[in-house]
Protein backbone atom coordinates (compact mmCIF):
# COMPACT_ATOMS: atom_id res chain seq x y z
CA UNK A 1 0.00 0.00 0.00
CA UNK A 2 1.33 3.68 -1.03
CA UNK A 3 1.10 6.62 1.97
CA UNK A 4 2.23 9.26 0.57
CA UNK A 5 0.74 11.35 3.28
CA UNK A 6 4.41 9.83 4.89
CA UNK A 7 6.41 12.87 3.94
CA UNK A 8 9.96 13.75 3.65
CA UNK A 9 11.14 16.94 2.90
CA UNK A 10 14.87 15.92 0.20
CA UNK A 11 16.18 19.20 -0.83
CA UNK A 12 19.16 19.28 -3.11
CA UNK A 13 21.58 22.13 -3.73
CA UNK A 14 20.36 25.78 -3.60
CA UNK A 15 19.05 27.14 -6.94
CA UNK A 16 18.87 30.26 -7.99
CA UNK A 17 16.02 31.44 -10.54
CA UNK A 18 15.32 30.12 -13.27
CA UNK A 19 15.99 33.10 -15.36
CA UNK A 20 18.96 33.25 -13.43
CA UNK A 21 20.25 29.82 -14.07
CA UNK A 22 19.67 30.41 -17.61
CA UNK A 23 21.16 33.33 -17.81
CA UNK A 24 24.51 32.88 -15.79
CA UNK A 25 25.15 28.99 -17.21
CA UNK A 26 27.10 30.96 -20.23
CA UNK A 27 29.23 32.91 -17.91
CA UNK A 28 30.14 30.55 -15.53
CA UNK A 29 31.60 28.15 -18.56
CA UNK A 30 33.50 30.76 -19.98
CA UNK A 31 35.21 31.79 -16.63
CA UNK A 32 36.32 28.65 -15.46
CA UNK A 33 37.52 27.56 -18.99
CA UNK A 34 39.79 30.56 -18.66
CA UNK A 35 41.11 30.45 -15.68
CA UNK A 36 41.88 26.75 -15.50
CA UNK A 37 44.13 25.03 -14.81
CA UNK A 38 44.89 26.23 -12.01
CA UNK A 39 45.48 25.94 -8.06
CA UNK A 40 42.63 26.20 -6.02
CA UNK A 41 43.37 29.50 -4.19
CA UNK A 42 44.11 31.39 -7.53
CA UNK A 43 41.24 30.27 -8.80
CA UNK A 44 39.00 30.97 -6.22
CA UNK A 45 40.03 34.46 -6.03
CA UNK A 46 39.71 34.81 -10.14
CA UNK A 47 36.53 33.52 -10.18
CA UNK A 48 35.34 35.46 -7.56
CA UNK A 49 36.51 38.86 -8.95
CA UNK A 50 35.23 37.70 -12.25
CA UNK A 51 31.86 36.99 -11.25
CA UNK A 52 31.95 39.93 -8.70
CA UNK A 53 32.19 42.74 -11.80
CA UNK A 54 29.37 40.78 -13.95
CA UNK A 55 26.86 40.94 -10.90
CA UNK A 56 28.04 44.03 -9.33
CA UNK A 57 30.37 45.72 -11.59
CA UNK A 58 32.84 45.78 -8.24
CA UNK A 59 35.57 43.62 -7.18
CA UNK A 60 35.38 40.86 -4.84
CA UNK A 61 37.31 42.40 -1.77
CA UNK A 62 35.19 45.98 -2.70
CA UNK A 63 31.77 43.75 -2.08
CA UNK A 64 30.26 43.65 1.43
CA UNK A 65 29.67 40.36 3.47
CA UNK A 66 26.13 39.68 1.89
CA UNK A 67 26.99 40.12 -1.53
CA UNK A 68 30.59 38.08 -1.34
CA UNK A 69 28.18 35.32 0.00
CA UNK A 70 26.52 35.28 -2.65
CA UNK A 71 29.20 35.26 -5.16
CA UNK A 72 30.81 32.42 -3.21
CA UNK A 73 27.68 30.76 -3.42
CA UNK A 74 27.07 30.64 -6.49
CA UNK A 75 30.60 29.48 -7.14
CA UNK A 76 30.60 26.36 -5.28
CA UNK A 77 26.67 25.65 -4.91
CA UNK A 78 25.82 26.35 -8.67
CA UNK A 79 28.66 26.02 -10.64
CA UNK A 80 30.80 23.47 -8.61
CA UNK A 81 28.24 21.37 -6.84
CA UNK A 82 24.84 21.49 -8.82
CA UNK A 83 26.44 21.96 -12.50
CA UNK A 84 29.65 20.23 -12.07
CA UNK A 85 31.75 22.41 -14.33
CA UNK A 86 34.77 21.75 -12.80
CA UNK A 87 37.09 19.42 -10.03
CA UNK A 88 39.68 19.12 -8.15
CA UNK A 89 42.29 16.63 -8.49
CA UNK A 90 45.94 17.15 -6.30
CA UNK A 91 44.86 20.67 -5.33
CA UNK A 92 44.09 21.62 -8.96
CA UNK A 93 41.08 22.39 -10.38
CA UNK A 94 39.75 21.74 -13.91
CA UNK A 95 37.06 22.38 -15.93
CA UNK A 96 34.74 19.15 -16.90
CA UNK A 97 33.63 17.91 -19.37
CA UNK A 98 30.29 19.19 -19.54
CA UNK A 99 31.82 22.90 -19.25
CA UNK A 100 33.62 21.97 -22.25
CA UNK A 101 30.99 20.98 -24.54
CA UNK A 102 28.67 23.82 -23.66
CA UNK A 103 31.61 26.19 -25.05
CA UNK A 104 32.21 23.98 -27.98
CA UNK A 105 28.19 23.72 -28.78
CA UNK A 106 26.25 26.40 -26.81
CA UNK A 107 23.44 24.11 -26.01
CA UNK A 108 22.30 25.27 -23.01
CA UNK A 109 19.27 22.72 -22.92
CA UNK A 110 21.64 19.69 -23.67
CA UNK A 111 23.61 20.64 -20.85
CA UNK A 112 20.59 20.63 -18.29
CA UNK A 113 19.31 17.29 -20.24
CA UNK A 114 22.55 15.61 -18.93
CA UNK A 115 22.34 17.25 -15.71
CA UNK A 116 18.90 15.93 -15.31
CA UNK A 117 19.62 12.56 -16.47
CA UNK A 118 22.24 12.20 -14.08
CA UNK A 119 20.92 13.61 -11.22
CA UNK A 120 20.19 11.45 -8.29
CA UNK A 121 19.21 11.03 -4.22
CA UNK A 122 21.48 10.12 -2.38
CA UNK A 123 24.24 12.13 -4.67
CA UNK A 124 27.89 13.30 -3.53
CA UNK A 125 27.70 16.89 -3.58
CA UNK A 126 25.59 17.39 -0.56
CA UNK A 127 27.50 18.17 2.71
CA UNK A 128 28.55 14.52 4.77
CA UNK A 129 25.69 15.22 7.35
CA UNK A 130 22.99 15.11 4.38
CA UNK A 131 24.43 12.42 2.63
CA UNK A 132 24.54 10.06 6.06
CA UNK A 133 21.06 11.45 6.94
CA UNK A 134 19.98 10.02 3.25
CA UNK A 135 21.60 6.99 2.92
CA UNK A 136 20.07 6.17 6.76
CA UNK A 137 16.77 6.91 5.50
CA UNK A 138 16.90 4.80 2.43
CA UNK A 139 16.38 7.29 -0.44
CA UNK A 140 17.49 5.61 -3.56
CA UNK A 141 15.71 7.61 -6.27
CA UNK A 142 16.28 9.21 -9.68
CA UNK A 143 13.66 12.26 -9.47
CA UNK A 144 13.29 13.25 -12.86
CA UNK A 145 13.71 9.71 -14.56
CA UNK A 146 10.57 9.13 -12.03
CA UNK A 147 8.86 12.53 -12.94
CA UNK A 148 8.94 11.74 -17.08
CA UNK A 149 7.78 8.70 -16.57
CA UNK A 150 4.47 9.37 -14.58
CA UNK A 151 3.80 12.09 -16.84
CA UNK A 152 4.34 10.11 -20.11
CA UNK A 153 1.29 7.43 -18.54
CA UNK A 154 -1.06 9.89 -17.28
CA UNK A 155 -0.39 11.75 -21.22
CA UNK A 156 -1.92 8.15 -22.35
CA UNK A 157 -4.84 8.10 -19.50
CA UNK A 158 -5.73 11.90 -20.75
CA UNK A 159 -4.36 13.16 -16.85
CA UNK A 160 -2.70 16.03 -16.71
CA UNK A 161 -0.68 16.27 -13.70
CA UNK A 162 -0.11 19.34 -11.17
CA UNK A 163 3.04 20.71 -9.40
CA UNK A 164 0.84 20.09 -5.83
CA UNK A 165 0.71 16.42 -6.91
CA UNK A 166 4.38 15.85 -8.27
CA UNK A 167 5.60 17.98 -4.92
CA UNK A 168 3.56 15.89 -2.46
CA UNK A 169 2.83 12.27 -4.24
CA UNK A 170 6.49 12.02 -5.72
CA UNK A 171 9.64 14.68 -4.23
CA UNK A 172 7.94 14.82 -0.79
CA UNK A 173 7.15 11.34 -0.52
CA UNK A 174 9.43 9.18 1.83
CA UNK A 175 8.22 5.70 -0.09
CA UNK A 176 8.82 6.78 -3.54
CA UNK A 177 11.56 8.35 -2.44
CA UNK A 178 12.60 5.53 -1.06
CA UNK A 179 12.13 3.74 -4.44
CA UNK A 180 9.35 1.27 -3.31
CA UNK A 181 6.23 2.59 -5.27
CA UNK A 182 6.17 2.60 -9.25
CA UNK A 183 5.17 5.33 -10.95
CA UNK A 184 2.22 3.95 -11.98
CA UNK A 185 0.81 3.28 -8.68
CA UNK A 186 1.39 6.81 -7.67
CA UNK A 187 -1.13 7.76 -10.88
CA UNK A 188 -3.32 5.60 -9.84
CA UNK A 189 -3.62 7.09 -5.80
CA UNK A 190 -3.49 10.49 -7.89
CA UNK A 191 -6.74 9.63 -9.75
CA UNK A 192 -8.69 8.17 -6.72
CA UNK A 193 -8.17 10.87 -4.37
CA UNK A 194 -9.48 13.38 -7.39
CA UNK A 195 -12.63 11.32 -7.86
CA UNK A 196 -13.16 11.17 -3.64
CA UNK A 197 -12.10 14.81 -3.61
CA UNK A 198 -9.26 14.53 -1.53
CA UNK A 199 -6.70 17.18 -2.02
CA UNK A 200 -3.17 17.13 -1.08
CA UNK A 201 -0.47 19.51 -1.26
CA UNK A 202 2.52 20.99 0.75
CA UNK A 203 2.21 23.64 2.75
CA UNK A 204 3.05 26.83 2.01
CA UNK A 205 6.18 29.03 2.41
CA UNK A 206 9.58 28.46 0.20
CA UNK A 207 10.83 25.82 2.90
CA UNK A 208 8.50 23.49 1.96
CA UNK A 209 8.05 24.06 -1.46
CA UNK A 210 11.63 25.37 -2.83
CA UNK A 211 13.30 22.20 -3.31
CA UNK A 212 10.20 21.50 -5.37
CA UNK A 213 10.36 24.06 -7.61
CA UNK A 214 14.12 23.97 -8.14
CA UNK A 215 13.83 20.71 -9.37
CA UNK A 216 10.95 21.29 -11.84
CA UNK A 217 13.11 24.07 -13.11
CA UNK A 218 15.69 21.79 -14.49
CA UNK A 219 13.16 19.84 -16.18
CA UNK A 220 12.27 22.93 -17.72
CA UNK A 221 15.71 24.31 -18.50
CA UNK A 222 16.11 20.89 -20.30
CA UNK A 223 13.17 21.45 -22.21
CA UNK A 224 11.44 18.08 -21.05
CA UNK A 225 8.46 19.53 -19.23
CA UNK A 226 6.39 22.19 -20.13
CA UNK A 227 4.46 24.49 -16.96
CA UNK A 228 1.25 26.42 -17.29
CA UNK A 229 0.30 27.85 -14.44
CA UNK A 230 0.25 25.00 -11.77
CA UNK A 231 -0.08 22.16 -14.80
CA UNK A 232 2.96 20.29 -15.49
CA UNK A 233 3.41 19.03 -19.04
CA UNK A 234 5.55 16.68 -21.76
CA UNK A 235 7.16 18.31 -23.97
CA UNK A 236 5.89 16.54 -27.15
CA UNK A 237 8.88 17.24 -29.74
CA UNK A 238 11.54 15.27 -26.58
CA UNK A 239 9.94 11.85 -27.36
CA UNK A 240 13.23 10.50 -27.87
CA UNK A 241 14.81 11.57 -24.48
CA UNK A 242 12.18 11.82 -22.36
CA UNK A 243 11.96 7.46 -23.66
CA UNK A 244 15.82 7.03 -22.47
CA UNK A 245 15.21 8.58 -18.82
CA UNK A 246 11.96 6.81 -18.75
CA UNK A 247 13.73 3.55 -19.80
CA UNK A 248 17.32 4.35 -17.32
CA UNK A 249 14.46 4.77 -14.52
CA UNK A 250 14.68 0.95 -13.32
CA UNK A 251 18.72 0.82 -13.98
CA UNK A 252 20.78 0.68 -10.67
CA UNK A 253 21.51 4.31 -9.35
CA UNK A 254 24.92 5.18 -11.76
CA UNK A 255 26.84 6.66 -8.58
CA UNK A 256 27.12 4.11 -5.85
CA UNK A 257 27.43 6.20 -2.46
CA UNK A 258 27.34 2.96 -0.50
CA UNK A 259 30.82 1.72 -1.83
CA UNK A 260 32.46 4.74 0.16
CA UNK A 261 33.34 4.48 4.13
CA UNK A 262 31.32 7.60 5.42
CA UNK A 263 32.96 6.73 8.80
CA UNK A 264 37.07 7.73 7.91
CA UNK A 265 38.30 10.24 6.32
CA UNK A 266 39.62 9.22 3.49
CA UNK A 267 36.19 7.90 2.81
CA UNK A 268 34.17 11.28 3.29
CA UNK A 269 37.24 12.80 0.84
CA UNK A 270 36.88 10.54 -1.80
Amino acid sequence: MFNPDNQYRCTIIRGKALKDLDNLLPAYANIVSEITPSAKKEFDNQFNDYLSKILYSESFTELGKNHQKTIRNHITEIAGKLFGMFYQKDGIVFESESCVKLLKDNDQPAFFKNLCLNFQFPNGTQKIQTIEERIADKISFKPFHFILSLLKLARKNKVVITKDEIGYYVLNSKEVLQGKIKFDTVLKTIISNRENNVIKKLESGSRHTQHIREQLNLLSLANLILIDNNSVLLNSFETKIIDIFINDLDLPLKFNILKYNLTTTEGKKD
